[in-house]
């Protein structure tokens, strides 16, 4: 285990012990890794920060991102009465110019007294430990060289970073080794580890100091470089300006959500911008989604997946670059694929395209149909319900468009498909890695029939629920023992499907405990109640950010077949008069709509706008399970009050028509405990220092978070 004094009583929390970030931009796939202890790592070179004379290494690994989850990565920390700041952010020159990272260093003297206090970096080819090898490493041989000329760092005559105009106090080939001349890496035994070309500058009689950093991507050649030039002539402050301006504009064209929350809120738009930066957009050819810090594309139903999150997150045009890329090459994910496919048709509203797509997909979906029918695929695994909801999805797509014939065939396949799963369940249970497929069934398109065996409250679907929440650890699922954010977000989805809504908000907090200070979130290889490490390339994970982006769509607005679900989870802590709750330009397969709930003393105002292409039912709105609805008004009649399936009370909700605008309740707050991020953080951080108590006094030494030495 860590000590728990590690998290520090200020600042936001960070679960892991040694999170990692990424400074990216839209459409790169590629970025850079802010390491656990603040240090940025290109793949070609690192730039680690240092202080003090002599230069010692710094290690932060709590830090934050800009305001509203803009990725502008900032951290600080204090020695003595001078407080030290770091901000960073990665950026294009030009629309598909040479990206780079761009630093700025701060100090401050918050005291009278004249302490000295200095900063600078060192660059090595890699910190070793820590540090995502798939980004790789610059080679380095005994006769690399190094040195600085023309106001920048240079290793192997390229250069990796570009220094501030004022020059520094003091410079070191290595630490312990003041700087002279170029060297090479044999004449001070330079390693892959050795901080070299250390730089630092004194504050001196200064109440502040700020210095701006520039480090490319890619080392550029020092003479007749334009980029090089271009990149030297930037302004910090301007740069930074467009940056945000610019994550401002990705972020309006996608879903906004309010939220009145600042954790689950700020990582939803974290979680939109981790995919975002994960997402390659070449000048030629299909977008691919990336782990960038594992170096591989998403694949199968991985990548399926993330492009129906973009769909339905309002990124379509993103979308169906992904999907479509699936065609060219169907594998594991090609049921994924075609259901997504089918589910971009009905979001968009883009029959032209359904059309033009179609014999492709009905190829596709011709092999799917083969491979059960040879009996490839097992009745009632993951894999056979996903094959039969894409060919639910293909039916419905040829319903879409007019083709009646190929509509009748497909649904028959998908009722023969899904009478086999009803009767293999019957003889074993559904297996826990199926919900992800339960929740497509579940969610369906607007004319498709409810299957029944597989319904949320049907007997086999509860079993497996409470099979799932046996093997909780710290509030998370668990499989093999290692801790499941990716299981525990789907079985939120399904639990606010059943109406459960206290247990949906228990998990999506959860959930929350285990991201990072900057919202990175992990998928899997961490064991509960131990050191709380991940491999250095866990987070951010862009299967994490996809599947939180979905969970809390799917609480704000949801699709149940023929019906639009709104606020099916609903957390005590929003219910603050005066804030707002809902989702702006949500897609949904009716069309766009904004909900937004107004909260207030007493009761709240719905203000539904809807921009429909195919009118739902109806819509149906989740009362919050916190309050006892007293009366409820709405602007069009039709207006129903009724019960559905709920725990530990039946959920309260109420049927509008579709064209419904205004709806005004009135309720009393019920007795239920008061969830929140803080309060659920405050429960774990009690909860782990019990542990650790234990474990300290039988013996056992925390595991130490060490800076790496510079040489």
């Amino acid at each position: 285990m860590v000590d728990p004094r590690i998290d520090g009583l200020t600042g936001p929390f960070g679960y892991l012990a040694n999170p990692t970030g990424i400074l990216g931009g839209v459409g790169a796939g590629r970025a850079t890794q802010v390491t656990w202890d603040g240090a940025l790592y290109t793949g070609e070179v690192e730039l680690c920060l240092v202080s003090g004379d002599p230069p010692r290494p710094v290690a932060v690994r709590t830090k934050r991102l800009g305001g509203g989850g803009t990725p502008i990565v900032h951290y600080s920390w204090l020695e003595g009465e001078v407080k030290f700041s770091v901000s960073a952010f990665a950026g294009a020159l030009s629309p598909g110019g040479a990206p780079a990272n761009f630093l700025r260093l701060q100090v401050q003297r918050l005291g009278q007294e004249a302490q000295e206090a200095s900063i600078g970096f060192g660059l090595r080819r890699t910190g070793g430990e820590g540090r995502a090898t798939a980004l790789g490493a610059g080679a380095l041989s005994p006769g690399s060289r190094y040195a600085f000329d023309r106001g920048c760092a240079l290793i192997d005559d390229r250069a990796v970073c570009v220094l501030p105009s004022l020059p520094p106090t003091r410079r070191y080939a290595v630490a312990g080794e003041p700087y002279g001349k170029p060297f090479t890496a044999a004449d001070y035994g330079v390693g892959p580890g050795t901080a070299a070309l250390l730089s630092l500058w004194d504050l001196g009689n200064r109440t502040e100091l700020t210095l701006d950093l520039k480090l490319p991507w890619t080392p550029l050649p020092p003479e007749g470089g334009q980029a090089l030039q271009a990149l030297k002539q930037v302004d910090y402050e301007q740069q930074a300006d467009q940056t945000v301006q610019a994550w401002a504009e990705e972020f309006g064209r996608a879903m906004q959500v309010l939220l009145p929350e600042a954790k689950p809120l700020e990582t939803y738009r974290a979680s939109l911008a981790y995919l975002l930066m994960s997402t390659e957009i070449p000048a030629a050819g299909s977008p691919v989604v990336r782990d960038v810090l594992r170096g591989t594309a998403l694949a199968g139903e991985d990548a399926a997946l993330a492009a129906q999150t973009l769909d339905r997150t309002g990124r379509a045009d993103l979308a169906r670059g992904l999907v479509e890329s699936r065609l060219e090459a169907p594998a594991d994910g090609d049921a994924a694929a075609l259901r997504a496919l089918a589910a971009h048709a009905w979001l968009t509203g883009d029959r032209p395209w359904a059309e033009g797509a179609y014999d492709r997909l009905r190829a596709l979906a011709e092999q799917l149909a083969g491979r059960l029918n040879a009996g490839e695929l097992a009745p009632g695994t993951r894999q056979w319900l996903s094959a039969t909801g894409a060919l639910e999805g293909m039916a419905e797509l040829a319903a879409l468009i007019g083709r009646r014939d190929d509509a009748g065939l497909y649904r028959l396949r998908y009722d023969e498909a899904l009478a086999a799963a009803e009767r293999a369940v019957e003889a074993q249970p559904l297996a826990e890695d199926t919900v992800g497929a339960l929740l497509e069934l579940h969610r369906g398109l607007p004319d498709s029939p409810e299957p029944t065996g597989f319904a949320p409250e049907a007997g086999t679907v509860t079993e497996l629920c409470e099979r799932l929440r046996a093997t909780r650890e710290e509030g998370l699922v668990t499989e093999g023992g290692l801790l499941s954010p990716l299981c525990t977000m789907d079985l939120a989805r399904l639990h606010a499907l059943r109406g459960e809504q206290e247990q949906a908000v228990r998990d999506l907090y959860a959930v929350l405990l285990h991201t990072g200070s900057c919202h990175e979130g992990f998928t899997g290889g961490v064991r509960p109640w131990t050191d709380r490490s991940a491999p250095p390339e866990a987070t951010p994970d862009p299967r994490f950010h996809a599947a939180y982006l979905d969970l809390v769509r799917d609480l704000l607005v949801c699709e149940r077949r023929d019906e639009l679900h709104l606020l099916s989870g609903f957390s005590p802590a929003w219910l603050q008069p005066g804030k707002q709750v809902g989702a702006y330009n949500a897609p949904t397969n009716f069309g766009r709509v904004t909900s937004e709930l107004q909260v207030q003393a007493g009761g709240a105002t719905l203000v539904f706008v809807p921009e429909w292409h195919a009118p739902p039912s109806r819509l149906v709105l989740h009362i919050p399970y916190c309050v006892k609805l007293t009366s409820v008004t709405a602007d069009q009649p039709g207006l129903k009050q009724v019960e559905g399936p709920g725990a530990p009370e039946p959920t309260q909700l109420v049927q509008l028509r579709p064209d419904t605008t205004t709806v005004t309740l009135t309720w009393e707050p019920r007795p239920v405990e008061a969830l929140s991020y803080e309060a659920a953080v405050d429960a774990w951080r009690e909860a782990y220092a019990a542990r650790y108590r234990e474990y300290a006094d039988t013996g056992h030494e925390p595991v130490k978070l060490e800076p790496i030495p510079l040489r």
